[in-house]
């Protein structure tokens, strides 16, 4: 039986389907709803616990072999406060209960931003030091990465995607918003900037082949392509059968406009996916990802860029309000 905390999210969810189509036995951990949008439909058992309540992980690993560690708000959903309680402590609590329950392995899902980014020019790999500064996120994932890595029982293996983006994304994600944003009509506006970009249901392959073949004690980078957002943001206008241009806003612009979102968002009590931290991320020198690592050791390949700006435009015209399901 394999565990996956965090089953409700964009990965989750899509980590559970792939797992139930290669016929594993899962158990998915949720947090509050019983019975997400993101789950619906699929007939997999469900146990509600929570990374910062220790006492309640003991009867979710109860006859668990394997457990993927996915559970944590992303880096565009959260407050200093609750990346270092759920990502560090929450990661600490699962690796704890894991030997207890005498579960044999453990994935951990990392993130490239817990990678140091290199100067100019460099490539990012498994061999760049885990950060030291930058924002909570980095921080407290890069904290969790060390607890994870300086585990031998349960033999830990971590990996670490780029951006995800695809279907499926219930939450929705902040990019996944974005997308929703150019789909389905309205100004097409773009941030300038670009990242490394992967589909979720290829590194749900990743992390199945990391289960089974994964090294205990390495590290594996799951990544895709570097994507401009600008040019994002025309293949998905495309794609939707829209017409129009895209309108580019300058990082300093954009970094200025964030800020007045998150004061805006504070005073409605609604927060905003379109963050300072998400502006300076796509404003970054634009590093190349090398995840060979994982196409040699774990046989990671990607789907091409096209199926997937394809797919997932498909998915947010038939998907609009996604989160009721």
């Amino acid at each position: 039986m394999i565990l996956v905390t965090g089953a409700s999210g964009h990965l989750g969810n899509a980590l559970v389907r792939e797992l139930v189509t290669d016929g594993r036995g899962v158990r998915a951990m949720v947090h509050r709803d019983p019975d997400p949008p993101s789950l619906r439909g699929l007939d997999v058992p469900r146990v509600r616990a929570d990374v910062t309540v220790p006492y309640t992980l003991a009867a979710a690993l109860e006859g668990v072999d394997a457990v993927v560690h996915l559970a944590g708000p992303t880096s565009g959903h959260g407050t200093p406060a609750a990346f270092e309680q759920i990502h560090v402590e929450g990661t600490r609590a699962v690796l704890a209960a894991a030997r207890a329950a005498g579960v044999r392995r453990v994935v951990y899902v990392g993130s490239v931003q817990a990678l140091a980014r290199p100067g100019g020019g460099e490539r990012l790999d498994e061999t760049s030091p885990l950060a030291t500064t930058g924002g909570a996120y980095e921080r407290a994932k890069a904290a969790a990465t060390r607890l994870a890595l300086a585990q031998t029982d349960p033999q830990v293996v971590v990996v670490h995607p780029t951006g995800v983006v695809g279907p499926l994304d219930f939450g929705p994600s902040a990019l996944g918003t974005q997308v929703r944003r150019w789909a389905l009509g309205g100004p097409a506006v773009s941030v300038s900037g670009g990242v490394d970009l992967v589909d979720v249901r290829d590194v749900a392959r990743g992390l199945v082949a990391a289960l089974d073949l994964g090294r205990p004690g390495a590290a594996y980078l799951l990544g895709g392509r570097d994507v401009r957002l600008p040019d994002f943001a025309r293949e998905v206008v495309r794609a939707a059968g829209r017409s129009g241009r895209v309108v580019t806003v300058p990082g300093r612009a954009a970094y200025v406009g964030a800020q007045l979102a998150q004061v805006i968002g504070r005073v409605r009590r609604s927060p905003t996916t379109f963050t300072p931290y998400a502006v300076r991320l796509l404003q970054a020198p634009l590093v190349t990802v090398d995840w060979s690592r994982a196409r040699d050791e774990l046989g990671y390949s990607v789907r091409p860029w096209e199926q997937t700006v394809a797919d997932t435009t498909q998915w947010w015209l038939e998907h609009p309000r996604p989160s009721r399901g």
